[in-house]
C-alpha cells in the first residue's frame, strides 16, 4: 500500500511515542533534510536502490552519512525513486537522514530521520528519532562540477601478482590482473577505463585524484585504499542504460569518494565501503556496509592478500 505520507507535527500516532522535548526538538532541528552534498554517504541523482542484508546480522549497516535521491519523482516510470531494505534489514546510525520525494521504505528500514512525500510499502520503518517529514524537493539545485576527461592513449597492464608504480599522467586503458597491485602517488590521472581482476590492490595515498572517461570494474576481492579522500570522477563515455559506470565485486573493501553524475555504481554484494559515493543511479546487491569517510582504514599492508582474506573472511 502507498499514501502520502503527513509530516510529524500533524501524525498522532507518531506524536504519541516521543517525549514532549523530543517532539520540540526535533520540530525545529529535522524540519529539513540537509542539503550539504557532503553530509551524504549515499547521493544519487534519480534512482538508489540498497537491498540490506539477507541473513548476516553484521552486515546491512550505513553509518556516519545521510542517503537521499535527489530528483523530483514524476512517476515515469512508475515506481519510487529509492527503495531501502528490499531484501532485507538495513539500520542507519544515529544522527543520519533518509531522504528522497518517493520510497519503498518498510519494516525493513532501521532509520533515525525519515524524509518521504511518498512512502511505498505496506509495513512501517523504525524511526528512532524523527519522521515521516515531508521536504520541498530537489535535495540540492545546484551539483558538484562535471568531471572533465581528457585521457591520453598509452596502455598500462600490470600482470598476474605483479606491482606496477604508476606516477600521474595521462593514460589509455589500464588493466590489472588477478592479485595485481597498482600503487597511485598524490596528483593528477586521466585513464580511459580501469579494469581489475580478482583480488586486486589499487593503494592511494592523500592526494590521488583520478578521473576515467569509461567505466572502473573489479573482480571479486578486491581492495583500493586506504586513503578515504582519494578522489575518483567518471564521465561513463560510451557506458549503456544497463550498464553500471562503477562495479564493486564481491567481498571487495573501498575506500575513497566516487562521483558518476551520468552514469551508475552498482555497490556490489558483501563489501565494505568506505567513503562517499555520488551518482546519477545507484544500486546493490545484498549484505553491503558503508561508512562515511572519517574512520580509521583498516590495518592491511596494501601489497598483503592474506591480510585482506583474513579481514573479509572473520
Amino acid at each position: 500500500m502507498r499514501g502520502r505520507v503527513k509530516s510529524l507535527l500533524r501524525s498522532a500516532a507518531l506524536v504519541t511515542f516521543l517525549a514532549p522535548n523530543v517532539l520540540a526538538a526535533s520540530a525545529v532541528l529535522a524540519a529539513e533534510p540537509s542539503r550539504n552534498i557532503e553530509t551524504y554517504v549515499l547521493f544519487a541523482l534519480t534512482d538508489l536502490e540498497f537491498k540490506g542484508r539477507n541473513a548476516d546480522p553484521t552486515r546491512g549497516f550505513i553509518s556516519g552519512g545521510n542517503v537521499g535521491v535527489n530528483c523530483i519523482d514524476n512517476f515515469d516510470p512508475l515506481g519510487p525513486v529509492m527503495s531501502l531494505g528490499a531484501n532485507g534489514a538495513v539500520v542507519m546510525s544515529n544522527g543520519t537522514q533518509v531522504v528522497t520525494d518517493s520510497g519503498r521504505i518498510n519494516d525493513n528500514a532501521n532509520v533515525y530521520d525519515l524524509f518521504v512525500n511518498d512512502r511505498w510499502g505496506s509495513t512501517a520503518p523504525t524511526i528512532r528519532h524523527d519522521g515521516p517529514l515531508t521536504f520541498t524537493p530537489p535535495i540540492l539545485n545546484v551539483l558538484p562540477p562535471l568531471p572533465v576527461c581528457n585521457p591520453g592513449t598509452t596502455p598500462v597492464f600490470v600482470p598476474t601478482n605483479g606491482t606496477m608504480n604508476l606516477p600521474p599522467g595521462s593514460y589509455g586503458d589500464v588493466r590489472v590482473n588477478d592479485g595485481g597491485t597498482l600503487n597511485l602517488s598524490a596528483g593528477d590521472y586521466q585513464l580511459n577505463d580501469l579494469s581489475c581482476g580478482r583480488r586486486v590492490t589499487i593503494h592511494t595515498v592523500p592526494g590521488v585524484h583520478v578521473t576515467i572517461a569509461e567505466t572502473m570494474t573489479f573482480n571479486n576481492e578486491s581492495y583500493v585504499g586506504p586513503d578515504c579522500t582519494a578522489q575518483f570522477d567518471l564521465c561513463s563515455v560510451g557506458v549503456g542504460p544497463l550498464e553500471a559506470t562503477v562495479a564493486f565485486a564481491r567481498k571487495s573493501i573501498i575506500y575513497g569518494r566516487f562521483w558518476v553524475p551520468n552514469g551508475r555504481i552498482n555497490l556490489g554484494d558483501a563489501t565494505d565501503l568506505h567513503g562517499k559515493f555520488w551518482a546519477d543511479r545507484i544500486s546493490s546487491d545484498n549484505n553491503v556496509n558503508m561508512e562515511m569517510c572519517g574512520g580509521q582504514p583498516l590495518a592491511i599492508a596494501p601489497t598483503t592478500w592474506s591480510a585482506i582474506k583474513t579481514r573479509i573472511e572473520n
